[in-house]
């Protein structure tokens, strides 16, 4: 029916679908992805989760932001695909899986395994962690319903923050009341309602070169956490990290060359 409705159309109209077409496709016709595609896998995205053989799997877009535009398609067909199979699977891994997706905001908005499987993942012993720049552009790229149904089934975590983002913070971690006035003098004390944190202090504490992070998760209350590293780090950023006592549990050359921190 549809084909046939596609067939009908005047060569003014079908000219603009084919454009539309052609423009949301022109990914398929790199000759890199080709051969992706084509070639024989090696791997299914079946085996993860599996206890005796763990794999890992890495899909990394290029750093330039055109890049980044052409090749989501491909990136989102990995994740759609993906899911589904993870979802699929009739024995739930003892480990869960983590789906991890930096930069979610530029390629995951249309990503239906997540916008309407986030709840039935987590069933099926997928966790998700989507890291976005600022709770307003989740929002706007996902749509209030789709965000809030996320904050639903997860814990949020919040750093770095923007002002509108601690003005989000501000919000979740609601009010309390206390009684002011009265004493030894006398008098009626009188009940006052106050944020627990207001936009402003949330905003200053959790600036860009501040260790702190707040965690709100679903089945507690809010938590105020330090963030810390491996080993004494300060990043290029300003951002002090405390270490931990565990020498001999980090690749030393690796976090020089990923993280180019300097010594604390």
């Amino acid at each position: 029916k549809s084909a046939a409705a596609v067939a009908q159309m005047g060569k003014n109209t079908f000219g603009s679908v084919f454009a539309e077409f052609e423009l949301h496709t022109r990914w398929l016709s790199d000759v890199r992805m080709r051969r992706h595609l084509s070639g024989e896998s090696v791997f299914s995205y079946r085996e993860l989760g599996e206890e005796d053989f763990p794999v890992s799997v890495f899909p990394i877009l290029p750093r330039s932001s055109n890049d980044v535009q052409t090749l989501a398609p491909w990136l989102r067909t990995h994740m759609e695909v993906g899911l589904a199979l993870l979802e699929s699977k009739r024995q739930r891994p003892r480990t869960p899986i983590l789906v991890l997706c930096d930069e979610y905001l530029q390629y995951g908005d249309k990503v239906n395994a997540i916008l309407k499987g986030a709840a039935t993942l987590r069933e099926a012993g997928v966790k998700l962690w989507l890291f976005s720049q600022t709770w307003p552009g989740l929002v706007s790229a996902l749509g209030e319903q789709a965000a809030l149904s996320l904050q639903g089934c997860s814990a949020l975590e919040f750093f770095g923050t923007d002002n509108d983002t601690a003005a989000k913070i501000a919000q979740m971690a609601g009010k309390f009341s206390h009684k002011r006035g009265g004493g030894w003098r006398g008098g009626t004390a009188l009940p006052e309602v106050l944020d627990v944190i207001t936009t402003a202090e949330a905003e200053v504490e959790l600036r860009k070169s501040s260790p702190i992070k707040y965690v709100f998760p679903t089945t507690s209350g809010p938590m105020r956490i330090k963030r810390v590293a491996y080993r004494p780090m300060i990043t290029d950023e300003g951002i002090r990290y405390d270490g931990l006592p565990l020498a001999g549990h980090y690749d030393e050359r690796l976090s020089q060359y990923e993280y180019r921190h300097r010594t604390a």
